[in-house]
């Protein structure tokens, strides 16, 4: 069946430890997640291609539309298992690479809040060094990392995310060397490295995960404010972009001011839906967030009283962005 990502559904994928190699997870998983939780991966996995356009107004609306369109193009359901679509099977190799690269971003992004309590992930182009040089990679590879902050332990981690379409040794193998480069990041050993690989097993997907434990000397000095602010910045940039419009609103949640954007997008496959040619994304943040790009780090302590709030048809992540269903200004289904 068709993919359609604003449905409310709960999805499985196998998550598999390693049978060679250092695995750090006892065994295989079967993950859980629901439509808002992948949403809320692809929403805020901000890709380095998106910082070629920095005078393209409107980008972010297009990157979500992109990213949106390309994980349902790509991917069929089986029941509550994700499955690869025949629908890609005319595109050559380098083109389904393309998708296949982007799918591996989303779910390390899902994958790594969901099993290690990541709250912040980003692609390390987006930081520049102390002495204000953009990384555009680290080491010998050649490959952007993403980096991980976990804001109670102040601790970061390395993860090096993978799309194939197949069970690929020699991906692992070249994402562990990529990570292992890395040495310390802030002038801290980081608590994690590893490699997060999606591909397809007899049709479904699947995702594996190794840790790599060696050392390397390289390392990575930047500032965490800066780092913050650019998790937020791609977030930051969609509201502004519709800012006081009709698609936007203010509301109050546990006595914290939010701002909630209804964000209209198409649906892009024939047979999605047969009768509108729209859907609404409903995407939600505190409003300081937006306006004075403070530090994020206490709305961690009000999460379990603002999840109750929003109700079970909603995700809201430790960084403080929620994805839930649509709601028209009234609190009446919008869609």
């Amino acid at each position: 069946m068709l993919v359609s990502l604003t449905e409310e559904k709960t999805y499985k994928m196998l998550v598999e430890k390693m049978d060679a190699g250092e695995s750090f997870i006892g065994e295989d998983i079967l993950l859980e997640f629901t439509n808002y939780e992948l949403l809320h991966g692809i929403l805020t996995c901000s890709l380095p291609i998106s910082l070629l356009f920095p005078a393209f107004l409107r980008k972010r609306k297009t990157e979500l539309c992109y990213k949106l369109a390309l994980a349902e193009a790509a991917l069929d359901t089986d029941g509550e298992y994700l499955r690869k679509s025949s629908r890609i099977s005319y595109l050559d190799s380098a083109e389904k690479s393309m998708i296949s690269y982007y799918l591996g971003n989303f779910f390390t992004f899902l994958i790594t809040r969901k099993l290690f309590d990541t709250e912040y992930l980003l692609h390390l182009n987006y930081m520049r060094d102390g002495q204000g040089n953009a990384y555009d990679s680290a080491g010998k590879k050649k490959r952007q990392e993403l980096i991980g902050y976990q804001k109670e332990q102040d601790a970061w981690s390395i993860w090096e995310a993978k799309g194939r379409s197949n069970n690929m040794k020699e991906a692992m193998e070249k994402g562990c060397s990529q990570a292992g480069e890395i040495g310390n990041v802030n002038g801290k050993s980081p608590v994690l490295k590893a490699v997060c690989m999606t591909y397809y097993e007899r049709g479904y997907l699947n995702a594996k995960i190794q840790k790599e434990s060696r050392q390397g000397d390289i390392g990575l000095d930047f500032s965490k404010e800066a780092y913050i602010r650019e998790y937020y910045r791609s977030i930051r940039e969609l509201f502004l972009e519709y800012y006081n419009c009709e698609n936007m609103r203010d509301l109050r949640l546990c006595g914290i001011d939010f701002v909630e954007l209804l964000l209209p997008v198409p649906y892009f496959l024939e047979g999605q839906s047969l009768q509108e040619t729209e859907r609404c994304i409903c995407i939600g943040m505190p409003r300081n967030f937006i306006e004075r790009e403070e530090s994020p780090f206490w709305i961690q302590e009000h999460l379990e009283e603002l999840k109750k709030e929003l109700g079970e048809s909603s995700y809201l992540g430790r960084d403080g962005i929620y994805v839930r269903k649509a709601l028209d200004k009234k609190n009446e289904l919008f869609l």
